[in-house]
């Protein structure tokens, strides 16, 4: 079903600026519900602005705890029924 590189539709969002704009966090999320190969994945990426280079990558949790939840989205559980 996903033979291709192209998994996901494009659902990230810049959210927070680092080490004097050096860096800056990505959000993305793979909806639970999208049919995409990484479906309910949420994780946050700390990129390199010259490079764009990640270097390195968060769980929701993880990312939260250590960067706080000000700027970044939080995924919903969604209970609504089909």
């Amino acid at each position: 079903m996903w033979s291709t590189l192209d998994y996901c539709a494009d659902d990230a969002v810049g959210s927070q600026c680092l080490n004097g704009s050096g860096e800056i966090l990505v959000a993305g999320l793979a909806g639970p519900d999208s049919g995409c190969k990484y479906m309910g994945d949420f994780v946050v990426y700390r990129i390199e602005v010259e490079t764009g280079k990640i270097l390195q990558a968060y769980s929701e949790k993880d990312a939260h705890r250590l960067f706080g939840e000000a700027d970044l989205p939080k995924s919903e559980v969604d209970d609504d029924e089909l």
